[in-house]
């Protein structure tokens, strides 16, 4: 394993870069593909998501080695609620993304909720896997605030 450890630089609410935003086709999507950015920017640091369509968050980290300029080979797993997609039914509790990235550098993870059906209370949970090895783990709880209303 190359990863040593991961720094979690902040977690919560986030916004997209207003660069480099587009969705790549992924057949390991759930969706059918995932969605990119330049960057990601904290709006709020917190573990309690109070969710709305549009809504971003996730977490900003280093995975962090002690051999330089290397490429890593890890996952990006997110454990949530079952959602179902009233498109085509297709049903699923976790969304994983493989990840290849430099190690000492900069990275992050996020889900944005783009319909209303992926809105879904409780927990979300956040993990980074190396060789199915977990790495780090975060939790947040999400709120449909628009449930609410």
């Amino acid at each position: 394993m190359l990863i040593e450890k991961i720094n979690i630089l902040e977690f919560g609410v986030f916004k997209k870069s207003t660069s480099g935003n587009f969705n790549e086709p992924d057949e390991d999507s759930p969706s059918g593909y995932f969605i990119r950015t330049d960057d990601i920017e904290l709006i709020e640091k917190t573990n309690l998501i109070k969710a709305h369509k549009g809504l971003i968050f996730g977490i900003k980290y280093i995975p962090e080695s002690s051999r330089k300029n290397e490429t890593a080979y890890f996952q990006c797993k997110i454990i949530h609620p079952q959602l179902v997609d009233p498109d085509n039914n297709f049903s699923f509790s976790s969304t994983t993304e493989d990840k290849c990235n430099y190690v000492n550098e900069e990275n992050f993870d996020f889900f944005e909720f783009e319909s209303d059906w992926e809105i879904k209370d409780g927990k979300w949970t956040f993990q980074i896997l190396e060789d199915n090895k977990l790495l780090y783990e975060h939790e947040f709880i999400i709120q449909n605030v628009e449930q609410r209303h």
